[in-house]
């Protein structure tokens, strides 16, 4: 089972005497930057919790096959296999929206440095830049799968909408075979895996992130997000 991150009150009262050392018009986007920071480990915290409930999920129905509800009528398992299903999809579903929100927060530290221009010689940019870049090699469509997700009645609401998001032929409403969740939009479709592997991605990005700003670095989340 995976092991999930913890999510809690991170107290960034350390933090106060670095952003109270800098120029009053710098503290509020310098807060704003804190608190990006620290909703990255919450994202990551997040992602492990989708992870462990497809997993999950995956070891009861399983547990079902092998005769774990031998005795049961079929009555009583069908439901029991329809709820698991749906967690299956209930998982991919958030772990494609946390990735998008994992990267507009990673953007968002990184547009927010401009604004508090006295930090920012003290931040590591080309890591920061090669920890997004990281990111998009392993999720290159993280928009398009999230739009696909939150807009799944719009694409389909009449025909000619279903015709221009058709990719050869067929639409893919949110299918999850094994770990990969796939959707259709634009004509395309488009598949991530709800998986440890993702999940260390986000992990090394996010400490390549925090590694980013070691005058801060020790006030930060302590991952707790495990692959």
């Amino acid at each position: 089972m995976q092991d999930l991150g913890v999510q809690m009150i991170h107290d960034v009262s350390p933090l106060n005497a670095h952003i109270a050392a800098l120029p009053e018009v710098e503290q509020q986007a310098a807060l704003v930057l804190v608190f990006g920071l620290i909703r990255m480990n919450d994202y990551v915290s997040n992602f492990a919790a989708a992870v462990a409930l497809l997993e999950f999920s995956d070891i009861q129905a399983e547990r079902l096959k092998t005769g774990g509800l031998k005795e049961q009528p079929d009555s009583e398992i069908s439901p029991v296999i329809a709820t698991l299903t749906s967690w299956r999809g209930l998982a991919a579903r958030d772990a494609a929206m946390t990735l998008f929100h994992f990267r507009e927060t990673l953007e968002g530290v990184r547009s927010h440095l401009d604004d508090v221009p006295t930090a920012k010689p003290h931040v590591d940019v080309p890591k920061l830049r090669l920890a997004d870049k990281l990111f998009r090699s392993k999720s290159p469509h993280f928009e398009e799968i999230r739009h696909a997700t939150a807009h799944l009645a719009e694409l389909t609401e009449s025909f000619d909408q279903l015709k221009t998001n058709l990719a050869n032929g067929t639409f893919v409403y949110g299918r999850v075979l094994g770990k990969r969740y796939e959707v259709t939009i634009n004509g395309h479709h488009y598949s991530f895996e709800v998986s440890k592997e993702v999940l260390n991605t986000l992990i090394q990005v996010t400490n390549m992130t925090y590694d980013s700003f070691p005058v801060w670095r020790e006030h930060l989340p302590k991952l707790t997000a495990k692959t």
